[in-house]
């Protein structure tokens, strides 16, 4: 059986030894995490960082209409949550951007702003891609178009030949 060997004093009182020893402190609590954009870089930003705040919430209500006037020409699947969350992005970045020596009101960028970026939160989330929906818009055109020509429905032989292409294609 191998026994332990007891540290000497001058062991223990070794740099090394006493620093293994020391009793660890309890880690400081963290401060909660500011989103960057809010966050003032400097002291002197801190009343330019309510300033921003309150220009927030007082530009909230702009980011309920806009979503639900683009809600009207959505189908029913889009959540109008997204739509605000993405609404509220785009108002973020509005207010962080305003220049105001360009002579437009805050309202009306920040609601171009909030528009952009509900869009863009759509198509990230649709799975079709601009071309397909465009081609697949032609394609429809083309059917309702011979429709009314032929008086009837429209066959796969007559949608080809008008697209001049053979079927296979």
């Amino acid at each position: 059986m191998a026994t332990q060997s007891v540290p000497t004093f001058q062991q223990l009182s070794s740099l090394t030894a006493v620093a293994n020893l020391r009793p660890r402190l309890p880690a400081r609590p963290r401060r909660p995490l500011t989103p960057p954009i809010l966050r003032p870089r400097r002291r002197h930003e801190g009343k330019a960082l309510q300033n921003r705040e309150k220009l927030l919430v007082d530009m909230l209500p702009l980011v309920k209409r806009v979503p639900l006037k683009i809600r009207k020409r959505l189908p029913a699947r889009v959540e109008l949550d997204d739509l605000f969350s993405d609404g509220v992005l785009g108002l973020v970045d509005a207010v962080t951007k305003f220049d105001a020596s360009k002579r437009v009101s805050l309202e009306t960028y920040a609601r171009h702003r909030i528009r952009g970026s509900i869009l863009d939160g759509l198509r990230s989330a649709d799975p079709a891609s601009r071309g397909l929906r465009r081609k697949n818009q032609r394609i429809r055109k083309l059917y309702n178009e011979l429709e009314i020509k032929l008086g009837r429905s429209v066959t796969d032989e007559e949608m080809a030949a008008a697209q001049g292409m053979n079927l296979a294609q």
